[in-house]
């Protein structure tokens, strides 16, 4: 085994970028938990990460949820921060047919559930918290889309017998799966470029065929069904150095991180 893969193995990759965490809301701002007269179940969790020729990542979220009851009326995603340099380009929208219809940003200030079709975004914690708002819905589905692009995301290591570069995403995590259920999910990575799939190692459901993964090398896609309370959909990506980049900031830590959790 190369030293690239012993470092996949060894060490594990990160699945730091994205934990899928919406909490819809009613008239107060709270979890929403199973009731008899109010629940929520997503119906369809879609996560496509595009890798861009300035190592910077596109995601795309899309969120079928199905409202058990209600009324309900906003919803917030939690982005964490401490494995992504930068976040930028925000935009939030629902989706309708084929088509994307925006929602109309405002400054953190003036963000309110009583205005529907509108979101806003600030940082809390470590986190970057995107909330949102729809006209008042209830028994009823709504499809929601997030845009936003992740920068100093991709791990990068130039200084091995093999140097490769690695993405890693959480595309359903635990946090989500237990307070609703998620019928179906898919994550999604898109290369710039086709990649060997006989040299390229993966993380995640199926892992030890990564051609089952891809049918042309270049985009890459996993999938779960019925995912119920703790499960989660997570899968890293390895291969060869595909766009100029450098190690982001928080990589060298999060390695020693990783291999003393390893070594125990």
């Amino acid at each position: 085994m190369n030293r690239a893969c012993s470092r996949f193995s060894a060490v594990g990759w990160l699945l730091a970028a994205l934990t899928l965490a919406i909490a819809l809301i009613a008239s107060q701002p709270a979890v929403v938990p199973a009731q008899a007269d109010r629940a929520v179940v997503w119906d369809e969790i879609d996560v496509t990460v595009e890798l861009r020729e300035d190592s910077s990542f596109h995601v795309t979220e899309r969120d079928r949820i199905d409202f058990i009851g209600g009324p309900f009326r906003s919803g917030y995603r939690e982005i964490p921060l401490a494995r992504i340099e930068a976040i930028d380009n925000v935009r939030v929208g629902e989706v309708t047919g084929d088509a994307v219809q925006p929602y109309q940003y405002v400054p953190p200030s003036d963000f309110s559930a009583d205005v529907p079709n509108t979101f806003s975004y600030r940082e809390v914690g470590p986190t970057l918290r995107i909330e949102w708002s729809f006209p008042r819905t209830t028994s009823q589905s709504r499809t929601f889309q997030i845009d936003y692009d992740a920068y100093g995301a991709l791990r990068v290591y130039d200084d091995v017998e093999t140097p490769y570069q690695q993405i890693s995403w959480i595309g359903v995590g635990e946090e989500l799966t237990e307070n609703a259920p998620v019928n179906e999910a898919t994550l999604r990575f898109v290369l710039p470029q086709p990649v060997d799939p006989g040299r390229t190692f993966i993380q995640g459901p199926g892992s030890e065929r990564p051609e089952d993964h891809t049918e042309d090398g270049q985009t890459w896609t996993w999938t779960a069904s019925n995912l119920g309370a703790g499960d989660s959909l997570e899968a890293g990506l390895q291969f060869e150095p595909l766009v100029p980049a450098t190690a982001p900031s928080w990589q060298e830590a999060s390695d020693r991180q990783e291999q003393q959790q390893a070594e125990r």
